[in-house]
């Protein structure tokens, strides 16, 4: 609920349909929440209905609540805005990623000037931009996959070798960014290198290597490093590299630190 004060009919109105919406929400007897809708647009003028119908029924589209960017601008005081370019300029749209990194965000929305707000949906109108990181880390393990990867080794384990112990420390799983040309070839090369198994999962030698990408570092307490991938996905195999050349957790935690110094 809004918390200012409220200078502009259209607000009030679009306040007073969040509330009915979620009075509405919340009911769970049909006749209550008809009595609810029923009661909320009866008390509109008649312009105002066709509005709060689109809105109820979550098809809102940018310009027919009677609410442009610039009236929320008055309305909303300026420590709860936030920050906002249009821009041509590749410079200036840079300039502005940056900044939303070193404020602790993961990147920002780029979305289209022409295109419409449709409630609950990004769409492909919006495009989320943020920080990608890649390692070079060797798989210690897979698990069978399920459905169409019935019979294929799957989600990868990924692991580190910490110079300080000599050991592999892992990092995380994905199954994600795998093609079928790829999990039907690491299929054969995992059971070549097994060297147990249980509960589902292979283990394997760790000799080979792939190139990870991810969005950042999280502490975790499920990993002996304390450190684990977030949002990773296979880029590609790395057979143009010894698994010796692989990245080390001196590495990764480099990069938690770098991290966590921007997130301060």
């Amino acid at each position: 609920m809004l918390s200012w004060p409220v200078y502009n009919t259209a607000v009030t109105l679009l306040v007073s349909l969040v509330e009915s919406s979620q009075r509405v929400g919340a009911a769970s007897a049909r006749k209550t929440k008809i009595r609810e809708l029923a009661s909320f647009l009866k008390g509109l003028r008649p312009d105002e209905i066709e509005t709060a119908v689109h809105c109820l029924s979550g098809e809102i589209v940018q310009g027919r609540i009677g609410i442009g960017y610039s009236t929320l601008l008055r309305v909303v005081p300026p420590a709860m805005q936030f920050p906002r370019l249009i821009t041509a300029s590749e410079a200036e749209a840079s300039d502005f990623y940056r900044a939303a990194l070193a404020a602790g965000h993961e990147g920002v929305m780029a979305k289209s000037l022409d295109a419409p707000y449709e409630a609950g949906n990004r769409g492909s109108s919006w495009l989320k931009i943020k920080r990608v990181h890649t390692l070079d880390l060797v798989v210690l393990a897979a698990e069978w996959g399920h459905g169409r990867r019935t019979g294929l080794l799957s989600n990868l384990h990924l692991g580190a070798l910490d110079p300080a112990s000599g050991e592999y420390v892992m990092l995380g799983k994905t199954f994600k960014g795998l093609t079928d040309a790829m999990l039907e070839r690491q299929t054969q090369e995992f059971l070549a290198r097994e060297i147990r198994r249980d509960s589902g999962i292979v283990y394997v030698r760790p000799e080979l290597m792939a190139e990870i990408a991810f969005s950042d570092l999280q502490a975790s307490i499920r990993y002996p490093g304390g450190l684990a991938l977030r949002l990773a996905r296979v880029k590609r195999y790395r057979d143009d590299k010894r698994v010796e050349d692989a990245d080390t957790m001196d590495t990764v935690r480099r990069i938690y630190t770098a991290q966590s110094g921007a997130e301060q």
